[in-house]
């Protein structure tokens, strides 16, 4: 064997995978379902082993040598299942080699991502370890999606989706991961505007008074079935020691009032797919949304309002009872 053949042989498929999850430096708890996850989403639905694609996938439409050994071989394959029409073989090798080069290449890089994005989610979650194990009809749906993506917005979002998945079993449904095939980016941007509003986990604040741009956001948002809007309230108890905590991403407002008053605010409310989808936006303090909320919430038993960012920074005094 020459030294250019020796080179195109694959290795198993699992080297690339342990390759990149040794890069990625995970957790042990997480490297057995990590690298069960990307090595079926990497093996996809190929007969032939992933290494054969790895020159050919770095350009689809050039004749390096190996496409051209990628080609023998695959042609003698499907030569052999169809007989002896062997023009009729090679315009199945033609119109099959590029295409699966091109899935190789997307689910590759969705992998990469999923690997990329697992040390965040992992920080995150106050408890990391694996609580069950992937579903392998949610993974053979992934896969589906996944192998599709072939713009670098879309290889990011499946590559957060599986991240988080690995980290926290049962994050995603398969209607969920079926909404997010379909998103586009029009209403995509502005459930990712209404986002920055949500607060207590699962409300979103949305003011009497909209503007045209925040009307089109919520009326996209709630035509996508990611929010659910009109008549809703959300209430909050003063606890004993004189302080509720309303969450709002990843800071939080405090209020200050008499014990056991209860205080309400109208508001939307996310669905089940918009909580899904939420958990791979960008998460930081949104303060306008605390100021918004601070503003429409009933202050009859509230004294002060204060916004903390729970980032290190100091607490802000948005509104104190006129004396």
């Amino acid at each position: 064997m020459t030294e250019e053949k020796r080179d195109l042989v694959p290795d198993a498929s699992s080297s690339w995978v342990e390759k990149v999850l040794a890069e990625a430096n995970l957790p042990q708890l997480l490297l057995g379902p990590a690298g069960k996850a990307i090595s079926q989403l990497v093996a996809g639905a190929a007969d032939i082993p992933v290494a054969y694609f790895e020159r050919f996938t770095h350009r689809i439409r050039s004749r390096t040598a190996a496409e051209d050994h990628v080609s023998q071989s695959l042609a003698t394959s499907v030569g052999q299942r169809i007989g002896d029409e062997a023009e009729l073989a090679e315009r199945a090798m033609s119109a099959w080699l590029p295409r699966a080069a091109r899935l190789q290449q997307n689910r590759e890089a969705v992998a990469q991502n999923a690997v990329a994005s697992i040390p965040e989610y992992v920080r995150q979650e106050q408890d990391s370890s694996p609580h069950g194990e992937l579903d392998p009809d949610w993974l053979n749906v992934f896969t589906r999606y996944a192998e599709d993506a072939s713009s670098e917005r879309m290889r990011e979002l499946w590559g957060q989706v599986l991240a988080k998945e690995i980290v926290r079993f049962g994050s995603f449904s398969l209607r969920t991961i079926r909404f997010m095939s379909e998103l586009d980016k029009k209403t995509a941007d502005a459930f990712e505007r209404m986002a920055l509003r949500v607060f207590d986990h699962d409300a979103v604040d949305v003011p009497e008074t909209l503007t045209d741009s925040e009307y089109a956001d919520v009326f996209l948002s709630e035509q996508a079935g990611l929010i659910s809007h009109g008549g809703l309230m959300k209430s909050f108890i003063i606890d004993d020691d004189g302080t509720a905590y309303v969450t709002i991403r990843q800071g939080e407002l405090i209020l200050f009032g008499t014990p056991n008053a209860k205080m309400h605010i109208s508001c939307a409310h996310l669905t089940e797919v918009g909580r899904e989808v939420m958990q791979i936006l960008p998460g930081s303090p949104d303060r306008d949304t605390g100021v918004s909320v601070s503003k429409r919430i009933s202050r009859l038993n509230l004294s002060r309002v204060e916004w903390d960012p729970c980032d290190g920074g100091s607490r802000d005094v948005l509104w104190t009872k006129p004396a």
